[in-house]
């Protein structure tokens, strides 16, 4: 994306929907977010995929994530961030997940 989005809210601008499973990804505040099901209790908890943010991805890179896709079976999220294109399988538990990049980076182009 070479035009920068003119988003003045914070909080949930996106989302989207898993199209064969029971999940949802909310970019929110710059990190990436996912949740099973829907309504109360513990299957309907949002847990933190992904924060460009926390200090232990700071040192690998920096800059917003754009254009977060989830994948129709839900178990993975691809977006742009650092100026390349990264994967995030998405845990069952746990907050946190490493993103992996593909072999063949868009740096340098």
């Amino acid at each position: 994306r070479r035009e920068r989005a003119r988003s003045m809210s914070t909080g949930v601008t996106d989302y989207q929907w898993a199209d064969k499973a029971d999940r949802l990804l909310v970019p929110k505040d710059g990190a990436l977010y996912v949740q099973d099901g829907v309504g109360d209790g513990a299957a309907s908890t949002w847990r933190r995929l992904f924060d460009p943010t926390d200090s232990k991805w700071t040192e690998v890179g920096t800059g917003p994530l754009l254009d977060a896709k989830l994948t129709t079976d839900g178990l993975s999220v691809f977006f742009v961030w650092a100026d390349e294109v990264c994967c995030c399988a998405v845990p069952d538990t746990a907050d946190g997940a490493a993103p992996r990049r593909p072999p063949f980076g868009a740096r340098g182009t």
